[in-house]
């Protein structure tokens, strides 16, 4: 059997609508190293793939109308001819490895709100955290592959259109990320229902404003007192905890050690404020010392 073809029965037989030349380049060196597919013998003596081996197959592949260029991508994306396309969250969950869901986007998945987002929120690490993620990603496939094979499966960081698949994206970087779900049977991933709540406070304005936040919160929040806590806990901004804290114990009423906990972060003097985007209004918690300007 030619390698170009058992890549076809591959690509054809998947699950995904796109891959990326990674994901490409990972199936033909799989192909090569095997020397077989479906216990049928490929025409090509077993070793490394290359570059070189990687650009023909691709090429031949396009040629052959098994994958063409996604136009929703600059570059390095390839749809697969003939697959049933997927939505925008699976199409940038393919692309960009390590986003995922968020804001209100994941408040719509979780459940949270009856609000239907126009525009797709996703996350993804900041450069740097993103770098590091790749390096021990490409490290972890590799495994004990030459020098020359671990450079010749670069995995980058694809560019994104405004719109993916006629949908709006916005992406969010950020030098935290989450470990999100990985949704069965499935490409898409979802902030955790810890960190959405989380989301909520640190960045109001991107999950519908502090007022459906609000609504949110005291229709929900009870339900997942454990997970807020655990993922309050673990984010770093002194503000989320005081905004927690008031949420939780003073407007709801709930009692938790965690909460207790964060009260050493409210400081008095300060001008910290429920809303963020809103000025600084005198009502205020005298426990959590915090403006109520909502």
């Amino acid at each position: 059997m030619k390698i170009a073809d058992a890549l076809a029965i591959l690509l054809r037989g998947g699950k995904l609508a796109v891959i990326t030349d990674h994901a490409l380049f990972r199936h033909i060196d799989g192909l090569f190293r095997a020397g077989v597919f479906e216990g049928e013998k490929l025409r090509l003596r077993p070793r490394e793939a290359t570059r070189t081996d990687f650009r023909q197959l691709r090429d031949r592949l396009i040629a052959q109308r098994v994958l063409e260029p996604d136009n929703d991508f600059p570059s390095g994306v390839l749809k697969i001819v003939g697959a049933p396309d997927a939505d925008a969250e699976s199409v940038c969950c393919v692309v960009d490895p390590f986003c995922y869901v968020s804001h209100l986007s994941a408040m719509q998945r979780h459940g949270l709100t009856d609000r239907t987002p126009v525009a797709l929120s996703l996350t993804t690490p900041t450069s740097a955290r993103w770098n590091e993620l790749r390096d021990a990603t490409v490290a972890s496939e590799a495994g004990g592959a030459s020098n020359a094979r671990r450079a010749a499966m670069p995995l980058l960081r694809h560019g994104f259109a405004d719109t993916v698949r006629g949908r709006p994206v916005e992406r969010h970087e950020t030098k935290f990320p989450d470990a999100p779900l990985q949704l069965r049977d499935s490409a898409v991933r979802v902030a955790t229902i810890g960190r959405t709540f989380v989301d909520m406070l640190a960045e109001p304005s991107r999950c519908g404003g502090m007022g459906h936040v609000l609504e949110v919160w005291e229709n929900t929040a009870s339900t997942f007192v454990a997970e807020i806590c655990e993922a309050v806990d673990a984010w770093p901004a002194p503000i989320v905890k005081v905004r927690a804290g008031y949420l939780l114990g003073e407007l709801l009423g709930l009692a938790d050690p965690a909460i207790e906990r964060w009260r050493a972060f409210a400081a008095r003097g300060g001008s910290r404020k429920l809303d963020p985007g809103k000025p600084f209004d005198p009502r205020h918690s005298p426990a959590w010392m915090l403006s109520l300007n909502v």
